[in-house]
């Protein structure tokens, strides 16, 4: 009796499993079947999609279609002059690069450049030193007038005018290392 019973749990065991199986399989049947059927109508959306254009090409009078290929013509033409002035003007620019590489100043340029800087820098020592003695002046002529608001603000300014002369007397200048002193200049 006991085997019978297990006898019959095993089978419904077995046909409960069969009968899912055959459910699952049937399912994908299905969807297979979906799949083909979404792919047949594109297919024949697509096929419609040509036919139409071709109606429509071959509707179109002879000149309609030889003004559309004189457009594409121009269109094609427009686009081959643009990719051959962009390369031309790579090609220039990267020339002009070179060039510039490989062009330095003689030494004899090189010094005159430099030394041009050097009187440029000995003449705005010079303006600042007026500045500061004309600073001085007028901050002696405020202290004694007894304008102290005014006479602070002229001492300010002196002081900032003492700081420029002593940044550029202690700041040595590297000429050899800057570029505008040993390249040729670049007009573009």
């Amino acid at each position: 009796m006991k085997i019978n019973i297990l006898n019959r749990m095993v089978m419904a065991a077995l046909f409960s499993t069969l009968s899912l199986s055959e459910i699952s399989l049937a399912a994908e049947g299905q969807r297979e079947k979906q799949e083909e059927h979404k792919r047949d109508q594109e297919e024949k959306r697509q096929q419609r999609k040509q036919e139409q254009q071709q109606e429509w090409d071959q509707k179109k009078s002879p000149q309609d279609q030889t003004e559309q290929r004189a457009r594409q013509q121009q269109q094609q033409e427009r686009v081959e002059r643009q990719s051959e002035q962009i390369q031309k003007q790579q090609r220039v620019q990267q020339q002009q690069q070179e060039q510039n590489k490989q062009q330095r100043l003689s030494q004899q340029q090189q010094q005159k450049l430099i030394s041009q800087q050097q009187q440029r820098v000995a003449q705005y020592r010079q303006h600042l030193e007026q500045q500061q003695s004309l600073a001085q002046q007028n901050a002696a002529l405020l202290q004694q007038q007894k304008r102290m608001a005014q006479y602070r603000f002229q001492e300010q300014y002196l002081d900032r005018v003492r700081q420029q002369q002593v940044q550029l007397r202690d700041n040595r200048f590297d000429y050899d290392r800057d570029p505008y002193f040993y390249t040729a200049p670049i007009y573009r």
